[in-house]
């Protein structure tokens, strides 16, 4: 992956050079402009005369406006927005982006921000209520590719859906993904639907964020991969809560760098993951990477204890919320925790047993005699 950024800056130099400018103040009265699939980029973008494409909004609108875009399918691919907006979609199941992304590094759905001006500030911008459903076989292309800040007030995508529609042994569809710079942060992005994609979110890049309340259904390799890759360009300060994983890593990748629900990589500081429920494919780890810091700080919710053993560490420790009803052998030591005093059916394997106390279960190797 530390390719794409670089590969990115590269290919849109040129574009760097013909569209460089600054972003203009938000105006102080914001224009509302209206697109519907029957209308018409000769119309005036008003309710009752709707613009016909996505494209022409956002070249028509300034700093602060807003555009609605009403129920219906649009093919938008590669509509940079490089200024303050609110695209805002009749829901994700009524406004629907459709795109083919088959050029490898460069083909996106949107882009926030400037693609030769990374950490531009488009403080204000928001997405939500669209529902974005894409082909994808160019390597490293997604549906919305962020390469801005929000220094006054968050970029903000929410309430959306990311459908990956290429067959999934295939697919190289992100949902969101960032490219390497000190510049880009200040995202929320919380309470969207992410199905069928390789990676959903994979940031390069990232500070200052949050990722919260979001579902994800089905992916090749991580759900939400924070890469860290490098000291240059680290990952941090970012809030990743209260999100439902399931059927990740359908993959089987060897490497649990990209096969995990969740990875933080190497150089990613001061972040903090709790309260995301987590279910993996193929005896993959729920999460990856985390550095001793963040384990303190980050709780994940499985469905069973046996996942939960599988998951946790040698010597790590697991708070029981419900009975354990199946019956497995534990051959690994560690700590049960049950403030409601759940009981569990599980048993100690061969060379360990089990000691049951007023708060907890712990399960330890057997003394050598």
């Amino acid at each position: 992956m530390k390719r794409y950024g670089k590969i990115l800056a590269s290919f849109f130099a040129a574009a760097a050079i013909a569209a460089a400018l600054l972003a203009p103040a938000v105006a102080a009265n914001a224009a509302a402009y209206y697109v519907g699939p029957n209308g018409s980029d000769e119309n005036a973008g008003t309710q009752e005369s709707p613009f016909k494409t996505v494209a022409h909004a956002v070249t028509k609108s300034t700093p602060g406006d807003i555009i609605n875009i009403a129920e219906g399918k649009y093919e938008v691919k590669n509509v940079q927005i490089d200024k303050s907006l609110k695209l805002v979609g009749a829901g994700r199941e009524k406004t629907i982006f459709t795109a083919d992304l088959t050029v490898d590094y460069s083909d996106m759905v949107l882009i926030l921000g400037h693609v030769g001006e990374y950490g531009k500030d488009i403080s204000g911008t928001s997405v939500s209520g669209i529902g974005f459903e894409y082909t994808a076989t160019g390597q490293q292309t997604a549906a919305i590719y962020y390469t801005a800040s929000g220094k006054t007030s968050n970029v903000v995508i929410k309430d959306c859906a990311f459908i990956g529609k290429t067959a999934q042994d295939k697919t190289q569809a992100m949902g969101i993904a960032t490219p390497y710079s000190t510049l880009i942060g200040n995202l929320t992005i919380s309470g969207n639907i992410f199905k069928d994609m390789k990676y959903a979110m994979y940031f390069n890049s990232l500070v200052d964020s949050s990722i919260t309340g979001n579902t994800f259904v089905g992916t090749r390799y991580n759900g939400i991969n924070i890469a860290a890759d490098t000291a240059t360009y680290p990952c941090k300060e970012i809030t990743v809560s209260g999100n439902k994983l399931s059927e990740i890593s359908r993959a089987n990748y060897e490497e649990e760098a990209y096969s995990s629900g969740i990875r933080i990589g190497q150089y990613a500081s001061d972040n903090t993951v709790t309260n995301n429920e987590i279910h993996m494919l193929n005896d993959k780890k729920p999460y990856s990477g985390f550095t001793q810091a963040a384990k303190l700080k980050t709780e994940v919710f499985y469905a069973t204890l046996k996942e939960a053993v599988a998951a946790v560490e040698e010597g790590g420790a697991i708070t029981l919320l419900m009975n354990n009803t199946e019956e497995f052998s534990i051959t690994k030591t560690l700590e049960m925790l049950h403030p409601a005093e759940e009981t569990i059916k599980a048993t100690a394997g061969e060379g360990y047993e089990l000691s049951a106390y007023k708060t907890k279960y712990a399960v330890s190797k057997k003394p050598v005699k």
